[in-house]
Protein backbone atom coordinates (compact mmCIF):
# COMPACT_ATOMS: atom_id res chain seq x y z
CA UNK A 1 0.00 0.00 0.00
CA UNK A 2 1.37 3.46 -0.85
CA UNK A 3 3.10 5.13 2.08
CA UNK A 4 2.94 2.13 4.40
CA UNK A 5 6.17 0.61 3.04
CA UNK A 6 4.77 -2.87 3.45
CA UNK A 7 5.84 -5.42 0.86
CA UNK A 8 3.13 -7.85 -0.17
CA UNK A 9 3.87 -11.28 -1.63
CA UNK A 10 3.26 -11.61 -5.32
CA UNK A 11 2.54 -14.89 -7.08
CA UNK A 12 5.18 -15.81 -9.63
CA UNK A 13 3.92 -15.83 -13.18
CA UNK A 14 4.28 -18.87 -15.41
CA UNK A 15 6.92 -17.03 -17.42
CA UNK A 16 8.92 -16.24 -14.27
CA UNK A 17 8.82 -19.89 -13.19
CA UNK A 18 9.95 -21.06 -16.65
CA UNK A 19 12.85 -18.59 -16.66
CA UNK A 20 13.90 -19.68 -13.16
CA UNK A 21 13.88 -23.36 -14.15
CA UNK A 22 15.79 -22.64 -17.35
CA UNK A 23 18.45 -20.76 -15.38
CA UNK A 24 18.74 -23.57 -12.80
CA UNK A 25 19.12 -26.17 -15.56
CA UNK A 26 21.72 -24.09 -17.38
CA UNK A 27 23.91 -23.54 -14.30
CA UNK A 28 23.71 -27.22 -13.29
CA UNK A 29 21.46 -26.85 -10.23
CA UNK A 30 19.12 -29.37 -11.86
CA UNK A 31 19.85 -31.97 -14.52
CA UNK A 32 17.22 -33.06 -17.02
CA UNK A 33 19.48 -35.73 -18.48
CA UNK A 34 19.38 -36.87 -22.08
CA UNK A 35 16.78 -38.30 -24.45
CA UNK A 36 16.46 -42.08 -24.51
CA UNK A 37 14.10 -44.89 -25.53
CA UNK A 38 12.06 -43.18 -28.30
CA UNK A 39 8.44 -44.22 -28.50
CA UNK A 40 5.82 -43.55 -31.19
CA UNK A 41 2.47 -42.18 -30.02
CA UNK A 42 -0.59 -40.58 -31.58
CA UNK A 43 -1.84 -37.23 -30.29
CA UNK A 44 -5.56 -36.62 -30.83
CA UNK A 45 -6.70 -32.98 -31.02
CA UNK A 46 -9.82 -31.16 -32.11
CA UNK A 47 -9.36 -28.42 -34.72
CA UNK A 48 -12.28 -26.47 -36.12
CA UNK A 49 -14.67 -29.13 -34.94
CA UNK A 50 -12.73 -31.99 -36.53
CA UNK A 51 -10.75 -34.73 -34.78
CA UNK A 52 -7.13 -34.69 -35.91
CA UNK A 53 -4.68 -37.54 -35.22
CA UNK A 54 -1.00 -36.66 -35.39
CA UNK A 55 1.87 -39.15 -34.90
CA UNK A 56 4.62 -37.92 -32.56
CA UNK A 57 7.84 -39.34 -31.13
CA UNK A 58 8.32 -39.00 -27.39
CA UNK A 59 11.38 -39.81 -25.31
CA UNK A 60 12.17 -40.89 -21.81
CA UNK A 61 14.83 -38.88 -19.96
CA UNK A 62 17.94 -40.50 -18.50
CA UNK A 63 20.55 -39.01 -16.23
CA UNK A 64 23.71 -41.03 -17.07
CA UNK A 65 25.06 -43.16 -14.25
CA UNK A 66 28.47 -41.48 -14.28
CA UNK A 67 26.82 -38.08 -13.82
CA UNK A 68 24.87 -39.44 -10.84
CA UNK A 69 28.00 -41.00 -9.34
CA UNK A 70 29.91 -37.73 -9.63
CA UNK A 71 27.07 -35.73 -8.07
CA UNK A 72 26.68 -38.21 -5.22
CA UNK A 73 30.43 -38.08 -4.56
CA UNK A 74 30.41 -34.29 -4.56
CA UNK A 75 27.58 -34.22 -2.01
CA UNK A 76 28.94 -37.06 0.16
CA UNK A 77 32.69 -36.48 0.10
CA UNK A 78 32.69 -34.57 3.38
CA UNK A 79 31.11 -37.57 5.13
CA UNK A 80 33.57 -40.16 3.74
CA UNK A 81 36.71 -41.52 5.40
CA UNK A 82 38.86 -41.11 2.27
CA UNK A 83 42.26 -42.03 3.65
CA UNK A 84 45.08 -41.55 1.13
CA UNK A 85 47.43 -44.37 0.15
CA UNK A 86 50.05 -42.92 2.50
CA UNK A 87 47.62 -42.82 5.43
CA UNK A 88 46.48 -46.41 4.89
CA UNK A 89 50.06 -47.64 4.48
CA UNK A 90 50.91 -46.01 7.83
CA UNK A 91 48.30 -48.09 9.70
CA UNK A 92 49.69 -50.60 12.16
CA UNK A 93 48.40 -54.17 12.21
CA UNK A 94 46.36 -53.49 15.35
CA UNK A 95 44.80 -50.35 13.83
CA UNK A 96 43.86 -52.20 10.64
CA UNK A 97 42.33 -55.10 12.61
CA UNK A 98 40.40 -52.68 14.83
CA UNK A 99 38.90 -50.98 11.75
CA UNK A 100 37.92 -54.32 10.22
CA UNK A 101 36.28 -55.52 13.44
CA UNK A 102 34.33 -52.27 13.78
CA UNK A 103 32.89 -52.94 10.32
CA UNK A 104 31.96 -56.59 10.91
CA UNK A 105 34.89 -58.01 8.97
CA UNK A 106 36.38 -61.04 10.73
CA UNK A 107 38.19 -63.08 8.06
CA UNK A 108 41.68 -61.74 8.56
CA UNK A 109 43.36 -64.19 10.98
CA UNK A 110 46.01 -65.31 8.50
CA UNK A 111 46.49 -61.99 6.70
CA UNK A 112 49.80 -60.17 6.58
CA UNK A 113 49.93 -56.42 7.29
CA UNK A 114 50.01 -55.60 3.56
CA UNK A 115 46.86 -57.68 2.99
CA UNK A 116 45.12 -56.03 5.94
CA UNK A 117 45.90 -52.57 4.58
CA UNK A 118 44.68 -53.59 1.13
CA UNK A 119 41.44 -54.84 2.72
CA UNK A 120 40.96 -51.54 4.56
CA UNK A 121 41.59 -49.60 1.37
CA UNK A 122 39.12 -51.73 -0.59
CA UNK A 123 36.36 -51.30 2.01
CA UNK A 124 36.80 -47.53 2.28
CA UNK A 125 36.74 -46.96 -1.46
CA UNK A 126 33.82 -49.10 -2.61
CA UNK A 127 30.30 -47.71 -2.39
CA UNK A 128 27.26 -49.98 -2.85
CA UNK A 129 24.41 -48.74 -5.04
CA UNK A 130 20.73 -49.58 -4.83
CA UNK A 131 18.34 -49.39 -7.81
CA UNK A 132 14.61 -48.74 -7.33
CA UNK A 133 11.69 -48.23 -9.67
CA UNK A 134 7.94 -47.90 -9.59
CA UNK A 135 5.05 -46.65 -11.68
CA UNK A 136 2.65 -43.76 -11.22
CA UNK A 137 -0.15 -42.09 -13.12
CA UNK A 138 -0.50 -38.37 -13.87
CA UNK A 139 -3.69 -37.22 -15.63
CA UNK A 140 -4.36 -40.76 -16.81
CA UNK A 141 -0.88 -41.27 -18.28
CA UNK A 142 1.46 -43.87 -16.83
CA UNK A 143 5.09 -43.10 -15.98
CA UNK A 144 8.05 -45.18 -14.84
CA UNK A 145 10.47 -43.70 -12.34
CA UNK A 146 13.92 -45.22 -11.69
CA UNK A 147 16.26 -43.97 -8.96
CA UNK A 148 19.74 -44.77 -7.66
CA UNK A 149 21.08 -44.29 -4.15
CA UNK A 150 24.14 -45.21 -2.10
CA UNK A 151 23.88 -47.57 0.88
CA UNK A 152 25.11 -46.07 4.14
CA UNK A 153 28.14 -48.20 4.99
CA UNK A 154 30.26 -47.32 8.03
CA UNK A 155 33.38 -48.67 6.33
CA UNK A 156 32.96 -45.92 3.71
CA UNK A 157 31.23 -43.18 5.71
CA UNK A 158 31.74 -41.85 9.21
CA UNK A 159 29.47 -43.05 11.98
CA UNK A 160 27.28 -40.40 13.54
CA UNK A 161 29.39 -40.29 16.71
CA UNK A 162 32.48 -39.70 14.56
CA UNK A 163 30.93 -36.88 12.52
CA UNK A 164 30.45 -34.12 15.07
CA UNK A 165 30.17 -30.98 12.92
CA UNK A 166 26.38 -31.16 13.14
CA UNK A 167 24.97 -33.40 15.86
CA UNK A 168 21.39 -33.01 14.58
CA UNK A 169 22.24 -34.28 11.10
CA UNK A 170 20.50 -37.47 9.97
CA UNK A 171 23.67 -38.89 8.45
CA UNK A 172 22.19 -42.10 7.06
CA UNK A 173 19.20 -40.26 5.59
CA UNK A 174 21.52 -37.73 3.97
CA UNK A 175 23.73 -40.42 2.46
CA UNK A 176 20.81 -42.50 1.19
CA UNK A 177 18.97 -39.65 -0.54
CA UNK A 178 18.09 -41.05 -4.00
CA UNK A 179 18.94 -39.52 -7.37
CA UNK A 180 16.68 -39.71 -10.43
CA UNK A 181 18.11 -42.04 -13.07
CA UNK A 182 15.30 -42.53 -15.61
CA UNK A 183 11.79 -41.14 -15.98
CA UNK A 184 9.54 -41.77 -18.93
CA UNK A 185 6.08 -42.48 -20.24
CA UNK A 186 5.41 -46.19 -19.77
CA UNK A 187 2.66 -48.48 -18.61
CA UNK A 188 3.23 -51.14 -15.98
CA UNK A 189 3.47 -53.79 -18.71
CA UNK A 190 6.67 -55.80 -18.92
CA UNK A 191 7.06 -54.82 -22.56
CA UNK A 192 7.19 -51.10 -21.74
CA UNK A 193 9.64 -51.68 -18.88
CA UNK A 194 11.84 -53.88 -21.07
CA UNK A 195 12.19 -51.05 -23.61
CA UNK A 196 14.47 -49.27 -21.13
CA UNK A 197 16.85 -52.22 -20.65
CA UNK A 198 19.44 -51.14 -23.28
CA UNK A 199 19.67 -47.68 -21.70
CA UNK A 200 20.10 -49.12 -18.22
CA UNK A 201 22.68 -51.67 -19.34
CA UNK A 202 24.74 -49.02 -21.15
CA UNK A 203 25.01 -47.14 -17.85
CA UNK A 204 25.90 -50.27 -15.87
CA UNK A 205 28.82 -50.93 -18.24
CA UNK A 206 30.42 -47.65 -17.11
CA UNK A 207 30.74 -48.84 -13.50
CA UNK A 208 34.08 -50.54 -14.13
CA UNK A 209 35.75 -47.12 -14.24
CA UNK A 210 36.40 -45.49 -10.84
CA UNK A 211 35.64 -41.83 -10.21
CA UNK A 212 38.07 -39.54 -8.42
CA UNK A 213 37.66 -37.43 -5.30
CA UNK A 214 39.08 -33.91 -5.11
CA UNK A 215 42.18 -35.43 -3.46
CA UNK A 216 42.62 -37.93 -6.31
CA UNK A 217 41.39 -41.00 -4.38
CA UNK A 218 39.62 -43.52 -6.66
CA UNK A 219 36.08 -44.54 -5.66
CA UNK A 220 34.44 -47.66 -7.07
CA UNK A 221 30.70 -48.24 -7.22
CA UNK A 222 28.98 -51.62 -7.25
CA UNK A 223 25.29 -52.32 -7.83
CA UNK A 224 24.38 -54.76 -5.07
CA UNK A 225 20.64 -54.50 -4.49
CA UNK A 226 17.27 -53.70 -6.01
CA UNK A 227 14.58 -52.19 -3.81
CA UNK A 228 10.95 -51.97 -4.90
CA UNK A 229 7.55 -53.52 -4.41
CA UNK A 230 6.74 -57.13 -5.25
CA UNK A 231 5.89 -56.71 -8.95
CA UNK A 232 8.99 -54.60 -9.55
CA UNK A 233 11.26 -57.12 -7.80
CA UNK A 234 9.73 -60.02 -9.73
CA UNK A 235 10.24 -58.18 -13.02
CA UNK A 236 13.88 -57.38 -12.24
CA UNK A 237 14.67 -60.90 -11.10
CA UNK A 238 12.77 -62.64 -13.88
CA UNK A 239 10.49 -64.76 -11.70
CA UNK A 240 6.83 -65.61 -12.03
CA UNK A 241 4.10 -63.21 -10.94
CA UNK A 242 1.89 -65.03 -8.45
CA UNK A 243 1.72 -68.81 -8.58
CA UNK A 244 2.93 -71.22 -5.91
CA UNK A 245 6.50 -69.91 -5.64
CA UNK A 246 6.49 -67.17 -3.02
CA UNK A 247 10.16 -66.15 -3.24
CA UNK A 248 12.10 -66.15 -6.52
CA UNK A 249 15.44 -66.00 -4.74
CA UNK A 250 15.08 -69.20 -2.71
CA UNK A 251 12.18 -70.93 -4.51
CA UNK A 252 10.11 -71.64 -1.42
CA UNK A 253 6.59 -72.91 -2.05
CA UNK A 254 3.69 -70.81 -0.75
CA UNK A 255 2.44 -73.74 1.33
CA UNK A 256 5.80 -73.96 3.14
CA UNK A 257 6.36 -70.31 4.10
CA UNK A 258 5.13 -70.89 7.65
CA UNK A 259 7.68 -73.69 8.18
CA UNK A 260 10.67 -71.75 9.50
CA UNK A 261 12.86 -74.88 9.77
CA UNK A 262 12.27 -75.64 6.08
CA UNK A 263 12.81 -72.03 5.02
CA UNK A 264 16.18 -71.92 6.78
CA UNK A 265 17.40 -74.97 4.84
CA UNK A 266 16.84 -73.33 1.46
CA UNK A 267 19.82 -71.87 -0.36
CA UNK A 268 19.80 -68.38 -1.81
CA UNK A 269 20.04 -68.70 -5.60
CA UNK A 270 22.43 -66.21 -7.17
CA UNK A 271 21.85 -64.42 -10.46
CA UNK A 272 24.54 -66.62 -12.00
CA UNK A 273 22.77 -69.80 -10.86
CA UNK A 274 19.53 -68.46 -12.29
CA UNK A 275 21.15 -67.72 -15.64
CA UNK A 276 22.69 -71.20 -15.73
CA UNK A 277 19.28 -72.81 -15.07
CA UNK A 278 17.50 -70.79 -17.76
CA UNK A 279 19.99 -71.16 -20.61
CA UNK A 280 20.65 -74.87 -20.00
CA UNK A 281 18.11 -75.66 -22.75
CA UNK A 282 17.20 -74.14 -26.11
CA UNK A 283 14.34 -71.76 -25.44
CA UNK A 284 15.84 -69.95 -22.43
CA UNK A 285 18.42 -68.44 -24.79
CA UNK A 286 15.68 -66.50 -26.60
CA UNK A 287 15.42 -62.73 -26.00
CA UNK A 288 11.77 -62.81 -24.97
CA UNK A 289 10.00 -62.08 -21.71
CA UNK A 290 8.35 -65.52 -21.48
CA UNK A 291 10.47 -67.99 -23.47
CA UNK A 292 8.85 -71.07 -21.91
CA UNK A 293 5.23 -70.03 -22.37
CA UNK A 294 2.92 -71.98 -24.72
CA UNK A 295 5.55 -74.49 -25.84
CA UNK A 296 4.23 -77.38 -27.96
CA UNK A 297 4.77 -80.97 -26.82
CA UNK A 298 7.67 -81.50 -29.23
CA UNK A 299 9.31 -78.30 -27.99
CA UNK A 300 8.90 -79.39 -24.37
CA UNK A 301 10.54 -82.72 -25.17
CA UNK A 302 13.43 -80.92 -26.89
CA UNK A 303 13.90 -78.49 -23.98
CA UNK A 304 13.95 -81.31 -21.41
CA UNK A 305 16.21 -83.47 -23.58
CA UNK A 306 18.78 -80.68 -23.81
CA UNK A 307 18.71 -80.61 -20.02
CA UNK A 308 19.47 -84.35 -19.92
CA UNK A 309 15.92 -85.47 -19.10
CA UNK A 310 13.98 -87.84 -21.32
CA UNK A 311 10.48 -89.31 -21.04
CA UNK A 312 8.60 -92.11 -22.79
CA UNK A 313 6.87 -91.02 -25.99
CA UNK A 314 3.45 -91.57 -24.40
CA UNK A 315 4.10 -88.89 -21.73
CA UNK A 316 1.44 -86.22 -22.11
CA UNK A 317 2.08 -82.50 -22.47
CA UNK A 318 0.78 -81.62 -18.98
CA UNK A 319 3.32 -83.91 -17.33
CA UNK A 320 6.14 -82.50 -19.46
CA UNK A 321 5.14 -78.93 -18.51
CA UNK A 322 5.04 -79.85 -14.83
CA UNK A 323 8.56 -81.28 -14.98
CA UNK A 324 9.93 -78.21 -16.77
CA UNK A 325 8.27 -75.85 -14.25
CA UNK A 326 9.78 -77.92 -11.46
CA UNK A 327 13.25 -77.46 -12.94
CA UNK A 328 12.74 -73.72 -13.37
CA UNK A 329 11.41 -73.42 -9.81
CA UNK A 330 9.75 -70.03 -10.26
CA UNK A 331 12.13 -68.56 -12.83
CA UNK A 332 10.58 -67.50 -16.15
CA UNK A 333 13.67 -65.99 -17.84
CA UNK A 334 17.18 -64.80 -17.15
CA UNK A 335 17.61 -61.76 -14.85
CA UNK A 336 15.85 -59.02 -16.81
CA UNK A 337 18.93 -56.87 -17.43
CA UNK A 338 20.32 -59.81 -19.44
CA UNK A 339 17.17 -60.06 -21.56
CA UNK A 340 18.61 -58.58 -24.77
CA UNK A 341 21.41 -61.16 -24.74
CA UNK A 342 20.61 -63.99 -22.29
CA UNK A 343 24.00 -65.66 -22.78
CA UNK A 344 26.15 -62.61 -21.99
CA UNK A 345 28.05 -62.74 -18.72
CA UNK A 346 26.95 -60.86 -15.63
CA UNK A 347 30.46 -59.51 -15.42
CA UNK A 348 30.06 -57.83 -18.81
CA UNK A 349 27.40 -55.52 -17.34
CA UNK A 350 29.05 -55.25 -13.91
CA UNK A 351 26.33 -57.23 -12.16
CA UNK A 352 28.44 -60.21 -11.08
CA UNK A 353 28.53 -58.98 -7.44
CA UNK A 354 24.77 -58.47 -7.11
Amino acid sequence: MPGNEISMPCTSTTQMVKEKWAADIEDGTYSIGIDCAPKEMTVVTCRDGEVVEQPVTIYSRKVPMNEIRQRLLKNQEKYMRLQTDEQVDALSKDEAIKFLKQNQEHQFADMEITELRAKVKSLQRNRHLVMWHDHGTILGQGYIFITVKVIYDTSVFFRKDEYSLNSTLNLQGTIEKPEVHVIGIASSSHEDQAALIPERVSCLRTLNSPIMTTAGIPINDTVRFFAGDGPARNFERGVQQGGTIRCGACGIQTSMTSDIAHALTLKWRTLQEQQDIIIAGKFGKMSTLKPFENLRKAELELELAQRGITFPKKTNKIELEANLLGLLSGFVRVPTLLLKDPCQTLQSINMDKS
